[in-house]
């Protein structure tokens, strides 16, 4: 493969032993170098215990348009399930102002998908 495609990259094991992740930070930051050789502009990350139907690009573009560092999709639940999730507060441009998990009394139904776009120096700065 020459470009393109999708690349697992499971924990690995190191002198000192397995280094499993922590979680999906954790992940990215432990696979930094392998992501470093590639310098992209973009970097989509995606939860690996879901199954997923969407078009990302469609996500890419409008990450691009908003001229965003950071791209989080959300799904509207139900107001009464709202509280079983990771729910993100916006402004009225849909920009998120808050992030709040499973809030006992959520302000908003806007719920993570764990679906991210970063632009790969923003990443990079804050890991």
């Amino acid at each position: 493969r020459v470009n393109g495609g999708v690349t697992v990259l499971p924990p690995y094991a190191e002198s000192s032993g397995v280094k499993w992740y922590t979680g999906t930070a954790s992940a990215i930051y432990q696979n930094l170098n392998y992501l470093s050789q590639y310098e992209p502009e973009y970097v989509l990350i995606l939860s690996g215990d879901h199954i997923y139907k969407m078009d990302y690009s469609k996500m890419l573009d409008y990450h691009i348009e908003k001229e965003s560092d950071v791209s989080i999709s959300v799904i509207e639940v139900p107001w009464d399930e709202a509280s079983r999730y990771g729910i993100m507060n916006t402004n009225e441009e849909m920009e998120i102002v808050e992030f709040e998990e499973k809030p006992q009394f959520p302000r908003s139904n806007l719920a993570s998908m764990g679906i991210y776009i970063f632009n790969w120096a923003i990443l990079k700065e804050y890991l």
